[in-house]
């Protein structure tokens, strides 16, 4: 995936039963922008795309392209190459924001990472804002696997436990 057209991002979908991967057909640069979107944009497509289980065990379907339902989607993983996925959500930014290192569960998933913050806010906020999906960055999938450090986008209402660790 290193020579990825500009306009397909490769991600990988966390929903309760399965994981979808595939590429990501958008004009955005930033996933959090595109996921983000005002209301009317509850589906999106991917294309390219398998499935698999939590174990690993690819699930055999005659579909190369998958239609996800947004409010379903617990996790959000960037596939790109990590320097390239991290350098989007952060140096991109439109304003200045504090990072703070925090673990969350979503669902069965335990995550630890970097959130980006209104100066003064409380890493708690994250909670009751209306973002949508959060970035998460230089972040790791801790349970019920380990991943590499990756930016997840995290669905706000899917977050059962933010802890910050600073």
């Amino acid at each position: 995936m290193d020579n990825v057209n500009p306009h397909f991002k490769p991600i990988r979908v966390y929903l309760e039963s399965v994981m979808v991967s595939g590429m990501l057909p958008t004009k955005h640069q930033r996933l959090s922008d595109y996921f983000n979107l005002a209301a009317g944009y509850e589906c999106f497509t991917l294309k390219d795309s398998s499935a698999e289980d939590f174990d690993g065990h690819p699930f055999a379907v005659n579909s190369g392209e998958f239609l996800i339902y947004k409010p379903e989607v617990m996790l959000v993983a960037d596939m790109r190459e990590t320097e390239e996925a991290g350098s989007s959500e952060v140096n991109l930014e439109r304003i200045d924001k504090e990072a703070r290192k925090v673990m969350l569960s979503v669902g069965p998933f335990w995550l630890q990472g970097t959130i980006h913050i209104l100066p003064g806010n409380t890493p708690q906020q994250v909670l009751t804002g209306k973002t949508g999906f959060v970035p998460l960055t230089e972040a790791r999938l801790l349970k019920p696997v380990q991943s590499e450090l990756r930016t997840f986008l995290i669905n706000q209402t899917k977050i059962g436990v933010l802890a910050a660790l600073d």
